[in-house]
């Protein structure tokens, strides 16, 4: 049985609570925690081999990277849909939850809490999940109003300071050791679906110290084998060369509906990184597929404005024809019947 994160880039640091959660339990924890993202990415990862299995306990830190997003655009039910969805995973898979849930500088400076943690933290105890709220713990423990501002790297990162980072840990830790798989429960936001993944059949490696997936080169078709509806293309981005996709679902070669998304990394980022590109921000509605329909993704033909997530570019001048940038599968939300009830 495994510990196993999954969380943003305030999980990923070296030196940061990660680190000392290992010290504090005296044996490796697998960090599968990927930046700059939500949880569709973490809903992705559970899919993969070196994904969370039953009995094991994830500990989730997604919380700061999706009020964020919310302040990018995303809607908060969508975003909480996705954070269902992986509760639901769980319960079904028999993997215990722990979520730890971190606030940006932005919130901590607020009068009040927005409306997402408000309403995460009902679904929580909607599935019987006890959570650890690090900036109102902290707080008590130092007798503060809020979380300093030095207590801050910048608005979306914890400064490594070595009681904050310890005091983490330790909470985690003891989270952890008290996570149960979430109660059976009525859904609040997926209703009776559930989420697969469509994976292309020719797939490369790409590996690094963050991450192995499957990536598929473009352009690339696979035809949807049951009803359900695109939630994501999980797609790798670059920042060395300038890549367009064009994301479309055909019949019979006719075209239903189509965008283009970027697939190039900014130059804040000058690394690959794992994209979970959102058809309900990007479109306004998850995309429906039926059998027999085509999701194709191909280069675009000209440059222009895309549909960018976070730390891509929106806008592309000459996008390449033969992209190393790639597709690692689609997700896809299902009727929970197809599957049977859990």
């Amino acid at each position: 049985m495994a510990l196993v994160v999954l969380g943003g880039s305030n999980s990923r640091y070296r030196s940061g609570w990660v680190g000392n959660l290992e010290h504090v339990l005296g044996h490796e924890v697998r960090n599968l925690s990927i930046g700059a993202t939500t949880s569709l990415t973490a809903i992705y990862r559970t899919f993969l081999e070196d994904g969370p299995r039953r009995g094991d306990t994830v500990i989730w830190e997604y919380a700061l990277n999706e009020v964020n997003h919310i302040k990018g655009g995303y809607e908060i039910d969508h975003v909480l849909k996705s954070v269902e969805h992986l509760l639901r995973i769980c319960r079904r898979d028999g993997i215990r939850f722990a979520p730890a849930l971190f606030t940006p500088l932005r919130e901590e400076a607020a009068e009040e809490r927005s409306r997402y943690y408000r309403k995460l933290m009902d679904l929580f105890e909607h599935y019987g999940i006890a959570y650890f709220d690090v900036s109102p713990a902290f707080r008590s423990l130092k007798g503060l109003q809020r979380l300093p501002d030095d207590h801050f790297a910048d608005e979306q990162h914890y400064a490594k300071l070595p009681d904050l980072m310890q005091f983490i840990a330790e909470g985690a830790a003891d989270l952890a050791s008290r996570a149960t798989v979430p109660d059976q429960a009525a859904p609040i936001y997926t209703g009776q679906s559930e989420v697969s993944l469509l994976s292309p059949a020719k797939t490369d490696i790409y590996e690094n110290s963050v991450m192995r997936v499957p990536v598929a080169r473009v352009p690339l078709r696979l035809e949807a084998a049951s009803p359900g509806r695109l939630l994501a293309i999980m797609a790798l981005c670059r920042p060395d060369e300038e890549c367009g996709l064009r994301a479309r679902i055909s019949l019979d070669g006719r075209e239903r509906r189509g965008f283009r998304f970027s697939a190039t990394s900014h130059p804040s980022f000058p690394k690959p990184i794992l994209k979970a590109v959102s058809l309900e921000r990007a479109t306004g509605a998850a995309w429906p597929v039926e059998p027999g329909e085509s999701i194709i993704v191909a280069p675009a033909k000209m440059g222009g404005r895309f549909f960018n997530e976070y730390l891509t570019l929106k806008m592309l001048s000459n996008p390449v024809k033969q992209p190393k940038a790639g597709v690692c599968g689609f997700l896809i939300e299902e009727p929970l019947e197809r599957h049977g009830a859990h």
